[in-house]
């Protein structure tokens, strides 16, 4: 509630996955309980046929790449994935560009788009990956 002087309980949508607990909570309450969170919705790219990819298998791509100082792989709709990627000499990402497509059914255009630098979300946390489909 919001008088509440101690912690006003705010309920709001953090869109946040996780997986529900089938034990129950020791207070008696009877309230459904988490078992984890595994992530967020914005996590999951989605393919045209409704499949849900999480985000860490991008980021995997981009492991051992010496000169790539930063990456942040975009689904910005389910025909378009955006690449952004600062480096300090230019990469071959052909195999990556090639993997992204398999992995999303063939069914994407990817785009690499060049940067100095990428920025931090207005949280303040730096994403990897960012889905814009619902």
């Amino acid at each position: 509630d919001y008088y509440n002087k101690a912690m006003p309980l705010i309920r709001y949508e953090l869109g946040d996955v996780g997986i529900m607990s089938d034990q129950t909570c020791d207070c008696g309450r009877g309230l459904p309980l988490l078992s984890k969170v595994v992530g967020r919705t914005s996590d999951f790219f989605r393919t045209k046929s409704g499949k849900l990819i999480h985000g860490e298998y991008f980021t995997h791509l981009f492991y051992d790449q010496p000169s790539i100082k930063q990456f942040q792989v975009i689904q910005l709709s389910l025909e378009e994935i955006q690449i952004n990627i600062a480096e300090s000499s230019e990469t071959n990402l052909d195999l990556i560009v090639d993997a992204i497509t398999n992995k999303m059914e063939n069914s994407v255009t990817v785009k690499i788009n060049r940067v100095d630098k990428i920025s931090p979300s207005a949280s303040g946390k730096y994403l990897f990956t960012k889905s814009y489909v619902v």
